[in-house]
């Protein structure tokens, strides 16, 4: 078998490149690098904002979403997390940090450092 190093995709053992990305295939993929987070906010725009500016600063990022329950307060609110490669921390905490800075964004996040 073969897999693209790119998409992850499985290809049969007779195809030697990947039809999505255009690349040679691998033997073996690396293994999958930990994903941390490195920003946090209750709003979903101000955390793809946040995203966008990591990405648009070579920093690949996703975003997650989940409900936390919040106490004492009633009610369920969403928490939108930027993750990042764990190797690639350092370079995105120089992003935010100047992002800050600029106030750029933080109306309604934080950067998560841990």
């Amino acid at each position: 078998m073969g897999y693209c190093p790119e998409c992850r995709s499985e290809y049969q053992p007779q195809i030697t490149r990947c039809d999505a990305c255009g690349v040679d295939l691998v033997a073996q993929l690396p293994p999958e690098e930990e994903l941390v987070p490195v920003y946090a906010s209750t709003e979903v725009l101000e955390a793809n904002l946040v995203r966008e500016t990591l990405i648009a600063e070579g920093v690949d990022a996703a975003l997650t979403s989940s409900e936390d329950h919040v106490f004492p307060t009633s009610g369920v609110h969403t928490a939108h997390r930027v993750l990042v490669a764990r190797s690639a921390t350092k370079h995105a905490y120089e992003v935010l940090d100047a992002a800050l800075e600029a106030k750029l964004f933080g109306a309604f996040g934080e950067i998560v450092k841990g």
